[in-house]
């Protein structure tokens, strides 16, 4: 099963993007498995808009594992079966609890087993821009990987481009998607990514 891994800081909008991108995809209800870094595994089926309330949150590592929902794919004349796995804040410094460090672990651990990363980052704040920011050791990753994309969030935020401009600059040798994981703004072009690199 093709495997697509949505990664980045917390906060960036990762759950409230696979949920929603879900959605876009036509679906209205998912089973969603829980894979936490001690082996224990729970799958749980749910109304997509009462996922999104439930695990979509403005607080830090409210995902503490990686949690994948199974879909066919829409894939020209046929449909082919992916795996989107949602997982937790990555962060620059030793986070104080174990078991948020070994869910990271757990991701880091994720990202080679992947064929496809999908990498976040949020718009509203240049923090992705320093020099030695988590994000750009995932950039420098994902350029180096078979296949890879950045999805700038947050553009419903933005009243103009300047944080685009400057993304785009920093990392030009990557394509880059803007996109509002709240309004799912931008997808299509994600569907489209998606479908010519599975």
């Amino acid at each position: 099963m093709f495997k697509c891994l949505v990664i980045g800081k917390a906060n960036v909008g990762k759950t409230l993007f696979t949920l929603n991108f879900i959605n876009y995809l036509g679906f209205e209800k998912i089973k969603l498995t829980t894979l936490k870094y001690n082996g224990v595994e729970k799958t749980q089926e749910y109304e997509l808009e009462h996922a999104k309330n439930l695990l979509s949150s403005d607080q830090s590592y409210s995902t503490s594992s990686l949690q994948s929902v199974d879909i066919s794919f829409p894939l020209f004349n046929k449909k082919k079966e992916i795996k989107i796995i949602d997982s937790v804040g990555l962060s620059e410094g030793i986070e104080n609890t174990f078991k948020l460090r070994k869910a990271m672990l757990q991701t880091l651990k994720e990202i080679e087993k992947s064929d496809l990363i999908i990498h976040i980052v949020d718009l509203t704040k240049d923090d992705c821009l320093k020099p030695d920011s988590i994000d750009n050791h995932i950039v420098d990753y994902g350029i180096s990987a078979k296949k890879y994309i950045l999805l700038a969030n947050k553009t419903d935020l933005l009243s103009e481009n300047r944080s685009i401009v400057r993304l785009q600059k920093k990392f030009e040798k990557q394509h880059i998607i803007p996109i509002s994981a709240l309004n799912q703004k931008g997808f299509h072009n994600v569907k489209t990514y998606i479908r010519h690199n599975i």
